[in-house]
């Protein structure tokens, strides 16, 4: 899927919610860990982008920090078959 720029009203980004996105408990951060995340837009729909696992709730998500507009957060918590990790890039 192709990327959709951000639509801006008055100085504030249009926000999308992460719609794969999990709740977990936090847990320690990890040393970061470059991986692919399959992120799925309320809005723009899925896409692949590059990020760091950081914190990982065993079994149930791993939260991976990425950079981008349309979240009002450093990141997601993904379920573990939304994350690809180095050696399988």
């Amino acid at each position: 899927m192709s990327y959709n720029p951000v639509h801006f009203t008055g100085g504030v980004p249009h926000y999308q919610d992460v719609l794969n996105g999990h709740e977990a408990r936090r847990r320690p951060d990890r040393p970061k860990i470059p991986v692919l995340a399959r992120i799925v837009w309320e809005t723009d729909g899925e896409q692949w982008c590059h990020g760091y696992a950081v914190r990982l709730d065993p079994g149930i998500a791993i939260f991976v920090e990425f950079s981008d507009r349309r979240c009002r957060f450093t990141g997601a918590w993904l379920s573990p078959d939304d994350v690809i990790w180095p050696g399988k890039i």
